[in-house]
């Protein structure tokens, strides 16, 4: 990642870690963008997971998802594994809009990335790709 990049991540992360819900909210649309950058995953998991209002973490669940890449389905995943019912729900809700923005075939991104980490040796990420999975499929 270039310096720029870098220091947008930077500016943006800054910006996530507002009192203001509303700039948490674009701060996590923003940091959807720079899904290759560890420092926005770990912003995003944290916006997914936000405490204070569920409608950061519908726009942030929402965000990564209409990004269609596997990084972003990996922080979905860790945050459901993390999640309460009510975030898991609201976070469902932004899984349910990222997804409709899809062409046919893009949600096998999501799909495909939930059934690979359905192995993964940690439980609680395991159940994270389930909670995905039953969301995807509807099953």
């Amino acid at each position: 990642m270039d310096d720029v990049r870098v220091g947008a991540v930077t500016a943006i992360v800054a910006l996530a870690r507002s009192e203001v819900w509303t700039d948490r909210r674009d701060a996590a649309v923003a940091l959807a963008s720079f899904l290759d950058s560890d420092d926005a995953q770990a912003a995003l998991y944290d916006l997914i997971l936000d405490g204070s209002d569920t409608a950061v973490t519908k726009a942030a669940t929402a965000a990564v998802a209409r990004q269609a890449d596997a990084r972003g389905w990996a922080v979905i995943t860790l945050a459901l594994a993390g999640a309460d019912d009510d975030q898991g729900e609201s976070i469902g809700t932004g899984v349910g809009e990222g997804v409709g923005w899809y062409e046919p075939g893009d949600r096998d991104i999501a799909v495909t990335t939930a059934a690979r980490l359905l192995e993964h040796p940690e439980p609680h990420i395991r159940l994270g790709a389930q909670r995905l999975m039953a969301m995807l499929t509807g099953t």
